[in-house]
């Protein structure tokens, strides 16, 4: 009989843990249930960000600026959502122990930061051969007023070189904090570097221009919301990664770029 009892109490006992085993297996596919759910949100949404950089791109190369303009304002918005959901679907396979998925999302992140900033690139390009081309139209002109005759022109194409080049600061920035994300580390470095040159020739523009009596130096940026959002998304970065010492400068430098180029974006 006390053996029987003791059988009895070793299969309650036995019985009794089962229910927590499958309890926390159906909780862990749960999760992961709902972290793929995310994933697959996600990535429709990225498709027609690529999609639109794409159209914004062969815009570029048509020499068409307001249709590429048009389709980078799409793509801007079609990343924003991404962003709502990216960032919950990152954290989501996080919970699910499915770290390698969540820096799949990271990797994706990256590819797209990495197109938007190509197209950046092409942009720039196209802003400085308009420099040159003013300033050698200018210099065709009576050497007294060869910058004066075309100030108002210069000044509109100078705005934009320098909004550019601030924009594929940003561009980089968000390339090499992606990868960070996704502990590539390798390609981080890379894509800071990428980031604090374009930096340093922005700093170099400035100093070229500071003293020019003819051409004031301006400051200018497409949309100061934009740009605050990325500023505000890249100090994170910068912040969570601090152990790169190529990070580390960057973030020191930031705060110097905006007040140097942007002070109206941060005073707001």
């Amino acid at each position: 009989m006390r053996l029987l009892s003791l059988v009895t109490v070793f299969l309650l006992l036995l019985s009794s843990q089962l229910p927590a085993v499958e309890i926390g297996l159906d909780s862990n596919v749960d999760k992961q249930l709902g972290a793929q759910r995310l994933d697959n949100s996600l990535r429709s949404i990225e498709w027609f960000t690529l999609e639109y950089l794409r159209k914004a791109e062969q815009a570029e190369m048509a020499a068409d600026s307001e249709q590429a303009d048009f389709f980078l304002q799409k793509a801007d918005e079609s990343d924003e959502k991404a962003s709502k959901i990216r960032w919950r679907a990152i954290k989501a396979w996080y919970l699910a122990g499915r770290d390698k998925k969540a820096h799949e999302i990271s990797l994706r992140a990256a590819h797209i930061a990495k197109v938007r900033a190509e197209l950046v690139e092409l942009r720039l390009h196209k802003n400085e051969l308009d420099l040159e081309r003013l300033l050698s139209h200018g210099k065709q002109k009576e050497k007294s007023r060869s910058v004066l005759d075309i100030y108002p022109s210069y000044e509109v194409a100078y705005k934009h070189y320098v909004a550019s080049a601030y924009q594929l600061f940003l561009e980089w920035t968000e390339v090499a904090s992606m990868y960070d994300e996704a502990e590539s580390y390798e390609e981080a470095e890379l894509y800071w570097q990428k980031s604090i040159d374009v930096m340093s020739f922005l700093f170099r523009l400035n100093d070229d221009n500071a003293h020019d009596e003819e051409i004031p130096y301006q400051t200018y940026i497409y949309d100061t919301q934009r740009a605050l959002m990325r500023l505000e998304n890249l100090q994170l970065s910068l912040e969570k990664n601090e152990q790169l010492e190529l990070t580390r400068h960057a973030l020191q430098s930031l705060e110097k770029l905006n007040k140097t180029f942007f002070p109206e974006v941060v005073e707001h």
